[in-house]
Protein backbone atom coordinates (compact mmCIF):
# COMPACT_ATOMS: atom_id res chain seq x y z
CA UNK A 1 0.00 0.00 0.00
CA UNK A 2 0.96 3.58 -0.74
CA UNK A 3 2.81 5.42 2.32
CA UNK A 4 1.32 8.87 3.06
CA UNK A 5 3.31 11.66 2.95
CA UNK A 6 4.18 13.17 6.49
CA UNK A 7 2.03 16.47 6.05
CA UNK A 8 -1.03 14.53 5.19
CA UNK A 9 -0.48 12.32 7.88
CA UNK A 10 -0.21 14.87 10.82
CA UNK A 11 -3.96 15.64 9.13
CA UNK A 12 -4.70 13.45 11.14
CA UNK A 13 -3.77 13.74 14.26
CA UNK A 14 -5.53 16.07 15.82
CA UNK A 15 -8.73 13.88 15.39
CA UNK A 16 -6.43 10.87 16.68
CA UNK A 17 -4.89 12.76 19.89
CA UNK A 18 -8.76 13.90 20.49
CA UNK A 19 -10.45 10.43 20.81
CA UNK A 20 -8.19 9.01 23.82
CA UNK A 21 -9.47 11.77 25.70
CA UNK A 22 -13.33 11.98 24.55
CA UNK A 23 -13.30 7.43 25.46
CA UNK A 24 -12.18 8.10 28.70
CA UNK A 25 -14.63 10.63 29.46
CA UNK A 26 -12.01 14.02 29.51
CA UNK A 27 -13.07 15.41 26.45
CA UNK A 28 -17.01 16.54 25.80
CA UNK A 29 -18.59 15.55 22.87
CA UNK A 30 -19.60 18.51 21.64
CA UNK A 31 -15.83 19.32 21.44
CA UNK A 32 -14.21 16.45 19.84
CA UNK A 33 -16.80 17.03 17.33
CA UNK A 34 -15.63 20.58 16.93
CA UNK A 35 -12.02 19.55 16.29
CA UNK A 36 -13.49 16.63 13.82
CA UNK A 37 -15.06 19.17 11.44
CA UNK A 38 -11.82 21.09 11.82
CA UNK A 39 -9.62 18.64 11.19
CA UNK A 40 -12.32 18.16 7.94
CA UNK A 41 -12.38 21.44 6.85
CA UNK A 42 -8.51 21.24 5.91
CA UNK A 43 -9.10 19.81 3.36
CA UNK A 44 -7.94 16.35 1.68
CA UNK A 45 -5.85 13.30 3.94
CA UNK A 46 -4.15 9.80 2.97
CA UNK A 47 -7.43 7.25 3.19
CA UNK A 48 -6.95 5.37 6.69
CA UNK A 49 -8.46 2.33 4.29
CA UNK A 50 -5.27 2.18 2.46
CA UNK A 51 -3.51 2.05 5.51
CA UNK A 52 -2.10 -1.39 7.89
CA UNK A 53 -3.51 -0.15 10.87
CA UNK A 54 -0.89 -2.52 12.72
CA UNK A 55 1.88 -0.99 10.23
CA UNK A 56 0.39 2.22 11.65
CA UNK A 57 0.40 1.19 15.71
CA UNK A 58 3.95 -0.01 14.95
CA UNK A 59 4.79 3.53 13.91
CA UNK A 60 3.81 5.03 16.75
CA UNK A 61 5.71 2.89 19.01
CA UNK A 62 9.03 3.94 17.09
CA UNK A 63 7.72 7.52 17.74
CA UNK A 64 10.25 10.21 18.73
CA UNK A 65 8.04 10.86 22.07
CA UNK A 66 8.71 7.04 22.79
CA UNK A 67 10.35 6.89 26.42
CA UNK A 68 10.52 3.50 28.53
CA UNK A 69 8.26 2.32 25.85
CA UNK A 70 5.62 4.62 26.41
CA UNK A 71 4.23 7.11 23.56
CA UNK A 72 3.72 10.18 25.33
CA UNK A 73 0.39 12.23 23.88
CA UNK A 74 -1.00 15.84 24.12
CA UNK A 75 -4.63 15.42 24.38
CA UNK A 76 -7.14 17.93 24.18
CA UNK A 77 -9.23 18.53 27.43
CA UNK A 78 -11.36 21.28 26.03
CA UNK A 79 -10.54 23.74 23.24
CA UNK A 80 -7.35 25.22 23.99
CA UNK A 81 -6.23 22.99 26.77
CA UNK A 82 -4.34 20.34 26.63
CA UNK A 83 -2.52 17.38 28.98
CA UNK A 84 0.57 15.30 28.31
CA UNK A 85 0.12 11.60 28.79
CA UNK A 86 2.45 9.13 28.76
CA UNK A 87 0.02 5.98 28.97
CA UNK A 88 -2.04 6.17 25.97
CA UNK A 89 -2.32 2.31 25.23
CA UNK A 90 -2.25 0.13 22.33
CA UNK A 91 -5.93 -0.72 22.51
CA UNK A 92 -6.98 3.55 22.68
CA UNK A 93 -4.56 3.92 19.85
CA UNK A 94 -6.67 1.11 17.63
CA UNK A 95 -9.92 2.33 18.51
CA UNK A 96 -8.93 5.81 17.59
CA UNK A 97 -7.82 4.83 14.29
CA UNK A 98 -11.35 2.69 13.65
CA UNK A 99 -13.09 5.92 14.69
CA UNK A 100 -11.20 7.76 12.03
CA UNK A 101 -11.78 5.54 9.47
CA UNK A 102 -15.29 5.42 10.20
CA UNK A 103 -15.83 9.05 9.83
CA UNK A 104 -13.72 8.89 6.24
CA UNK A 105 -16.20 6.08 5.44
CA UNK A 106 -19.14 9.14 6.22
CA UNK A 107 -17.04 11.91 4.20
CA UNK A 108 -16.46 9.77 1.07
Amino acid sequence: SPRPRHGGAVGWGPMGAAWPPRGRGLLAESAYDSIASAVDRLGPRPRLSDLSRDKVLEAVSRDKKVRAGKVAFVLPTRIGKVVVEPDVQRPEMARALKVMAGREALMG
